[in-house]
């Protein structure tokens, strides 16, 4: 009898352990998925904050994907190069310049950490 005691005994702890190491699991993914979730909460405040500045001294805000692609249906982009009647979601940015010279070098530089020369002129 005490060697079956031991034995549940035994058992006991270990499911104990494994109790205490999945609680401990799962708080720390519970408090990584709140730390997630506000910092994005932040981010998208910055970003609404970021845009709104944007909006007050740009005449046009546009978003692109990393395609370069407008995101939305941008209606004042629109209207500002005479398509106000089109949707222009989807179409690259590119696309609205007349100058291919243009096109390569927004490519290019669109794609830049640091598009400009130390003497603040464009690449080439």
């Amino acid at each position: 009898f005490p060697q079956d005691a031991s034995i549940l005994l035994v058992f006991q702890v270990w499911n104990a352990l494994v109790i205490v190491l999945a609680a401990v699991g799962t708080t720390r993914a519970i408090r990584e998925d709140i730390r997630q979730d506000v910092e994005t909460a932040a981010l998208r405040g910055e970003s609404t904050g970021l845009w709104n500045l944007l909006d007050l001294v740009c005449d046009v805000v546009v978003s692109m994907d990393g395609d370069l692609r407008i995101t939305d249906k941008a209606s004042r982009f629109a209207a500002l190069v005479m398509m106000q009647n089109k949707n222009v979601e989807g179409m690259r940015l590119q696309d609205f310049m007349p100058v291919e010279e243009d096109r390569d070098l927004f490519e290019r530089c669109a794609g830049c950490e640091t598009p400009a020369h130390s003497d603040g002129t464009l690449p080439r």
